[in-house]
């Protein structure tokens, strides 16, 4: 019985894998299509001139509320390293931008609504950019499992959802306007950190969803969706060999480029993208051979809990 289980359960998993193949190669001839359809339907938007960033300190945040500092253009930093923030404001507003911070944690849902509701009744919002997370490596040595996943959750699913939804009204009463939400090609992957991981899938999926119900009311949702870029998050893995890693001003002009064009997901790097689609259409009973052997081509692969542990051990 146990036998016929298992090969009833392998023939599926072939199955599956086979109309992937199949479905993979019809989308790819419905592609022109697909195009033509985007062209016509995707909604374009002037150059954003009162924007919000979270998770300002520092990385893609800090460096988004750099490019897009010019004269005429007013942008509200929320984060929680002030030393950082001061630092961002002077130089947005050496660059003719009028600059304001907000010291912050995304996860304390009344006083963000308070601030976020404050500076659009100010400036009317057009570029909402929810960017602030975290990563486990990030958090003390002495958070085990069950904290760094709570605290994960907290302020990447929960944070950003106390960044965008007080401000979803209004992007509806004005008909118009963006939402960028920062994700991780993490969340095609189940090699990585856990709790990460599994809130950037949750991120990307709500981005998608939110897009499709804020179109109704001509507002554009992006959602990005990078790789390894050298910041202050993938320094915390104390590594130098990342994978297709790209400097943050790379990473920037490709983000920008993406919430112009109002593009659904904002990839890179390229191969990194096509491996993340790869195990997202991998059938789940063969992704832990998957990920044993595209480990031997990438070098402890395994970024998780008991590895950082035995980091630390190391290290003490």
């Amino acid at each position: 019985m146990l036998l016929l289980y298992k090969i009833l359960n392998l023939a599926g998993d072939y199955i599956v894998a086979f109309l992937t193949v199949i479905l993979s190669v019809l989308v790819l001839g419905l592609t022109p299509i697909f195009t033509l359809v985007n062209l016509f339907r995707n909604k374009t938007f002037n150059s954003p001139k009162n924007i919000v960033i979270t998770g300002a300190s520092s990385g893609i945040g800090y460096s988004l509320a750099l490019h897009y500092s010019q004269p005429g253009v007013t942008i509200s930093l929320f984060g929680r390293n002030e030393a950082n923030l001061l630092k961002c404001k002077k130089e947005c507003e050496a660059k003719g931008a009028v600059a304001e911070i907000k010291i912050a944690d995304v996860t304390d849902r009344k006083t963000m609504k308070k601030y976020l509701t404050d500076f659009d009744n100010r400036y009317p919002v057009d570029l909402l950019i929810a960017n602030a997370g975290i990563i486990e490596s990030q958090l003390p040595n002495d958070f085990d499992f069950e904290e760094k996943t709570h605290k994960l959750t907290e302020t990447n699913v929960i944070g950003m959802l106390n960044t965008v939804l007080p401000l979803l009204s209004k992007f509806e009463e004005r008909k118009g306007g963006q939402i960028c939400i920062t994700s991780s090609l993490a969340g095609y992957m189940d090699f990585f950190f856990p709790a990460y991981s599994a809130s950037k899938s949750y991120i990307t999926s709500y981005a998608f969803t939110l897009r499709k119900r804020m179109a109704e009311f001509g507002v554009g949702v992006s959602v990005i969706v990078p790789g390894f870029i050298t910041t202050p998050m993938t320094d915390s893995f104390k590594r130098q060999d990342l994978l297709f890693c790209l400097n943050v001003d790379q990473a920037i002009k490709i983000i920008a480029n993406g919430i112009k064009y109002n593009m659904a997901q904002i990839s890179f790097p390229f191969p990194t993208f096509l491996l993340g689609i790869l195990f997202s259409i991998s059938p789940p009973n063969f992704r832990g051979a998957l990920s044993y052997l595209v480990s031997f081509a990438i070098k402890d692969i395994y970024f998780f809990d008991h590895v950082e542990k035995k980091e630390d051990k190391k290290n003490n």
